[in-house]
């Protein structure tokens, strides 16, 4: 359950980062607040809250792994592995 409780609002904060991202770059009376360092900030402590939250899922199905929650949190394991993966082997690309 505290899996649940702390990727809600992880979730939701990277809606907000990627909305500030999307709005920035795309939309013309918010490009002054365009920043790449913010991005590169941004995406980096992402990385890092995101792979929090796997840990903490991972150690709570070691602790307690019953019914839905068992499968929700291995599906959610295996979906961070994958992302991590595709992330650390997909070249480096400059932001324009």
């Amino acid at each position: 359950m505290n899996a649940i409780l702390i990727c809600n609002p992880q979730g939701a904060k990277t809606i907000v980062v990627i909305s500030y991202q999307l709005l920035t770059t795309h939309v013309s009376s918010l490009r002054r607040w365009r920043s790449l360092k913010a991005y590169l900030i941004l995406n980096s402590l992402e990385v890092v809250f995101w792979l929090a939250v796997v840990f903490l899922t991972a150690q709570g199905m070691s602790r307690f792994c019953q019914g839905g929650y068992c499968g929700v949190s291995v599906v959610m394991v295996i979906l961070a592995v994958i992302v991590a993966y595709v992330y650390h082997s997909s070249p480096s690309y400059p932001l324009t």
